[in-house]
């Protein structure tokens, strides 16, 4: 019955999708300009998927065979029951990035054929809406079908097949992507006759590609990929949990149930959420949003609670959780931790607050005195955060044990298809804004995309900083799977536990100088093949002809993979040579040293890079003296510096630590 309730949500999530993206306003624009600019991003990102899928093939057939072998190593023989998961995985996941790039993609083109300024907005929030709800419907549907034909056991499997291409989305598009950004500063500095954003620049062009397909699917990509963990970790905590307390089967089935009804009401509360977001009530497009986050969470607080009093937890006594309203509450922790993270994160990232505003004021004297604010405000702005979550998972564990933590989790993650829709909803505007600056538009027309592009970058920064904070406790749940497994059999010592968290915490700055090599060089090429066309092609300086754009993506992106290879390895040969070597606790030990040192380095990124992103954005509006100052000259050189850092660098670690989880908890049976 809990599995067709959720079927059910997950239908009728992708049923409202459906409808959005095909009710939308049709094009009615005849503009050959504009529609050849956005068949010529068309062109960018179909060379970026071909080759993708090419290279991803070669990494899938290394991990396949590092699979098999550690099977038939340890157990002689290896289920088909795995590879299928581990397909299905993979499969979704590519396929909820592929719809997501193409989606935002049509969308920016409906949005570039409008003349109307006022229906901008619906435009852009209904295809983003189409994207979060789409991505977390058909990733929720996956899990369904695993656990509902194979059972618990094998959903392990269809995670990782989904985290390893969010690695390669992440890292190989991450890199790509920024490096397409610095090239084209480095173009623009060469030839004085471009300008910011200029059409004759070939990384301009790929800079429009990356958005669709690494800003939107690599974000979304690393989101899902958290999403799956608080949901999937839960139910082996659930499972782990059973086979401690020698529960029976039925009795079991009530626990694991719930996180299904939590996320299928999820669902349906994201999609009351983005409803209220559409409706044409007097508020700005950033308070749509915003509000519309927080009443999903009203609904999915208010449904929880109906939900745990129809839905009772004769169970609970059995984990030593004794008031049925313990589920309720771990759930109500987790909706408030997402509360304050986005507050805070919509604070510190709105060029209305004063942060922003004071590090443009400091953009004045020189860029070392930007990116010091930067760092300085960034560095702050991660207690609130940290400190909330740190309480969430305590008083969560008083509440109801470990149980109580994963689902604090679930409720936390239940409203992530509204954050995506935020983050994708930036990347529209962004590109749209850029496209549309390249034809012939009205001041209104100007004014518009201007005033919600700045909106877009708050709601860009409240997903990242979402982002940072569920992918540290969908990992903790791991953690807390593999804890389980221990039992009574922890033991160590200490001056082990000292050299294992010293050498997990040192592993995202492993991860970290691989990015930043990654990106050096392959800015390098960007920006190689970009003047190389700008010398060769004829007439291109003159603007009657395009760049070659599937070269220019084809070069740069079979740069990017080449920098990929090495951390996606080390994410898998260390927990197996350490689980190996030293066994499981001393794994677990390692893993939490990675996991506190990657939460501290991916927040402290976000954060700066962000704010620093931000900084510029408000001079570019006109604050300081504008385009053009030397004030806007030291934002740039900083904003070169935060976007990487924010765009590339921390999502990469964030992703690769969790590749490093799902493997430890898949191979942890065999070291004992």
């Amino acid at each position: 019955m809990v599995i067709i309730f959720s079927l059910t949500c997950c239908l009728i999530g992708l049923a409202v999708a459906a409808y959005f993206y095909f009710s939308s306003t049709k094009p009615y624009s005849r503009n050959v300009s504009l529609l050849n600019k956005i068949e010529l991003i068309r062109d960018g990102i179909n060379v970026y998927h071909t080759w993708q899928v090419y290279s991803f093939s070669y990494y899938c057939i290394f991990f396949a065979l590092l699979l098999t072998s550690i099977y038939y190593g340890f157990y002689n023989s290896i289920s088909w029951q795995v590879p299928f998961a581990f397909i299905a995985g993979i499969i979704i996941t590519a396929l909820v990035i592929y719809l997501a790039t193409f989606i935002t993609l049509n969308t920016q083109k409906k949005m570039i054929m409008q003349q109307v300024g006022k229906t901008i907005f619906n435009q852009a929030f209904m295809g983003a809406a189409t994207v979060g709800i789409m991505s977390v419907c058909l990733s929720f549907l996956g899990v369904l079908f695993i656990y509902s034909v194979f059972g618990v056991d094998f959903l392990v499997h269809y995670a990782l097949g989904s985290s390893l291409v969010a690695v390669f989305s992440q890292i190989n598009g991450g890199i790509f992507s920024k490096a397409f950004e610095i090239g084209s500063q480095i173009v623009k500095k060469e030839s004085d006759k471009l300008k910011e954003n200029d059409e004759r620049n070939p990384s301009v062009w790929g800079e429009r590609v990356s958005v669709c397909t690494v800003s939107v699917g690599g974000r979304i990509s690393s989101m899902i990929m958290s999403y799956l963990f608080s949901l999937i970790g839960t139910i082996m905590v659930i499972n782990q949990f059973s086979t401690l307390k020698q529960i029976s089967k039925p009795l079991s089935q009530q626990l694991i149930n719930y996180p299904f009804i939590l996320f299928g009401v999820g669902i349906l509360a994201v999609i009351l959420g983005i409803a209220f977001s559409l409706v044409q009530f007097s508020y700005t497009p950033l308070q749509k949003i915003i509000w519309g986050m927080y009443l999903t969470i009203i609904i999915t607080a208010a449904t929880v609670f109906l939900v745990n009093y129809i839905y009772p937890l004769q169970i609970l006594t059995k984990i030593s959780i004794n008031n049925q309203y313990s589920v309720f509450w771990s759930v109500i922790l987790g909706l408030i931790g997402a509360i304050i993270v986005s507050i805070v994160s919509e604070y510190y990232g709105s060029s209305a607050n004063a942060p922003v505003k004071d590090i443009a004021e400091k953009s004045q004297y020189s860029p070392v005195n930007t990116i010091l604010g930067g760092f300085r405000v960034g560095m702050k702005s991660m207690f609130i955060p940290i400190i909330s979550i740190g309480i969430v998972i305590y008083l969560a564990n008083m509440v109801g044990g470990t149980f109580a933590i994963g689902l604090s989790g679930v409720g936390m993650l239940s409203i992530v298809g509204t954050i995506i829709a935020g983050h994708v909803y930036s990347a529209i505007i962004n590109n749209a804004k850029v496209l549309n600056s390249m034809g012939q538009s009205s001041n209104e027309l100007v004014r518009e995309y201007n005033k919600l592009d700045s909106f877009g970058d708050t709601t860009h920064s409240v997903s990242l900083g979402y982002s940072s904070i569920i992918s540290f406790l969908s990992s903790l749940i791991i953690l807390l799977v593999l804890g389980l497994q221990l039992k009574d059999s922890f033991s160590m010592r200490y001056d082990y536990v000292a050299v294992f968290v010293i050498i997990g915490a040192l592993v995202p700055y492993l991860f970290a100088y691989f990015i930043i090599k990654g990106i050096n060089a392959t800015s390098i090429k960007a920006y190689q093949q970009s003047y190389g066309q700008l010398k060769n092609i004829p007439y291109l300086m003159e603007n009657k002809t395009t760049p070659d754009i599937k070269s220019l993506v084809k070069n740069v992106l079979r740069k990017a993979q080449v920098y990929t290879f090495a951390p996606s390895a080390f994410s898998l040969l260390f927990p197996l040579v350490i689980g190996l070597a030293y066994g499981k606790a001393m794994l677990f030990v390692f893993l939490l040293g990675s996991l506190v040192s990657g939460l501290l380095l991916v927040i402290i990124f976000t954060n700066t890079g962000g704010l620093l992103y931000n900084v510029k954005k408000y001079i570019e509006a006109g604050n300081f003296g504008g385009v053009g100052t030397p004030t806007y000259q030291s934002s740039t050189i900083a904003s070169m510096l935060g976007t990487p850092i924010k765009d590339a660098i921390a999502p990469s670690i964030d992703v690769l630590i969790k590749v490093m989880f799902v493997f430890s908890l898949i191979i942890s049976p065999l070291f004992g």
